[in-house]
């Protein structure tokens, strides 16, 4: 534990959990709050059930990162629950339904259990995949903590009425983007060539995340092939994941030409270049890729999908808000934008005014003083 002088009190312990280290946004964001919380006075561990993947890339050297080495979901609230007891933080913070319930178990029954702040990404509503037997210990998990983190206030919303949360446990905070970082790189990248090289003339319209169902890729490579075949723009998509030959496939039979390297670990070169940035997504607790394009002057459409994107999004303003899975609509909506460089621009504008609201610093505030707050409730 870190010395402090005498009389003076020590520094509050928070223990972070994730499954695991895939790139994706709930990641981003927990290694985001465990390199940051230590400027504001927390010392922090971050355990990880395997210690694999693209968001190993994004840990700070300073961050004390714990592999619990499990191979299944289930051995991970033994080791977390060991590593509780020998720590002992002042507070667990988790997220990602395997996460949270695997924080639940680990501090039962726990002599000295510290405050418990689960984090929920998304909805389980909408994503319509998750077994009954699952919800049922979500909702358990979630009712057992002190307090829960919702994305976006639909996703806030959704959980307080599932799972019969009291409204005062539940506080919406989005996530924390390190927007400066992504603005700098950007106008270093517009001085090189674009990342995708040989046809740069042509425009290039970027998406971003796994290659799983829940993204609506193929909803993307459906509006773009509704275009005109002279009008039709290059399709980046940026992420790996099991529909990569199936996406391969629909853009050949459809004429629609499709870029996929895979994942990127720093996207802001493609987006710096993109002629625009489609958020496809059937479900989105919030909408990381929208605020990192923003915050690289593209800019951004997004089908109003639940839940996150309409809280980010003032169409119009900051970007284009289009009807759920309306793919005519999303083909219109590209086509005036990618005719207009006047709209582009305002887009841009709009976008860059807006991402302020997600800096790394400010969001990763909001957290500190939420997990100051549970500590000094359960304290009384």
């Amino acid at each position: 534990m870190q010395s402090c002088r005498r009389g003076a009190p020590a520094m509050p312990k928070v223990l972070c959990y994730l499954p695991g280290l895939e790139g994706g946004g709930a990641e981003r964001t927990m290694v985001n709050l465990a390199n940051e919380l230590p400027t504001l006075g927390w010392q922090v561990k971050l355990a990880v059930g395997r210690a694999v993947g693209g968001a190993r890339d994004w840990l700070a050297p300073h961050t004390d990162v714990v592999d619990l080495a499990v191979q299944r979901s289930r051995q991970a609230p033994l080791r977390l629950r060991r590593l509780i007891r020998d720590w002992q933080p002042d507070v667990v913070f988790s997220t990602l339904i395997d996460g949270n319930v695997a924080a639940r178990v680990a501090c039962l029954g726990l002599r000295h259990r510290p405050a418990l702040v689960v984090r929920e990404t998304n909805s389980h509503q909408a994503r319509g995949d998750l077994p009954g037997w699952l919800t049922r210990i979500a909702g358990w998990a979630y009712r057992g903590a002190d307090h829960l983190v919702a994305l976006s206030s639909g996703v806030g919303q959704e959980m307080i009425h599932s799972y019969h949360l009291s409204p005062q446990r539940v506080t919406v905070i989005p996530n924390p983007v390190d927007t400066t970082s992504l603005r700098q790189q950007a106008d270093a990248a517009r001085a090189a060539p674009p990342p995708w090289g040989a046809d740069s003339s042509r425009p290039v319209v970027v998406g971003m995340g796994r290659l799983h169902r829940q993204k609506g890729f193929e909803r993307l490579i459906e509006a773009v092939a509704l275009l005109p075949a002279d009008q039709r723009p290059q399709v980046a998509i940026l992420g790996e994941g099991s529909l990569r030959d199936a996406l391969s496939a629909q853009a050949q039979a459809l004429g629609v030409d499709l870029l996929l390297p895979g994942f990127v670990r720093s996207p802001a070169a493609w987006l710096a270049h993109a002629a625009a940035f489609v958020l496809s997504s059937r479900w989105e607790g919030f909408g990381h890729v929208l605020v990192e394009a923003m915050a690289c002057g593209a800019p951004v459409l997004s089908f109003d999908c639940p839940y996150g994107p309409r809280d980010i999004i003032l169409s119009g303003q900051n970007g284009l808000l289009l009807p759920e899975g309306d793919c005519p609509a999303l083909a219109s909506a590209l086509s005036g934008l990618l005719s207009s460089p006047e709209q582009q621009q305002g887009l841009r504008q709009g976008g860059y005014a807006a991402v302020p609201n997600y800096d790394l610093p400010a969001i990763t505030g909001r957290y500190a003083a939420l997990l100051a707050a549970t500590l000094n409730r359960k304290k009384r």
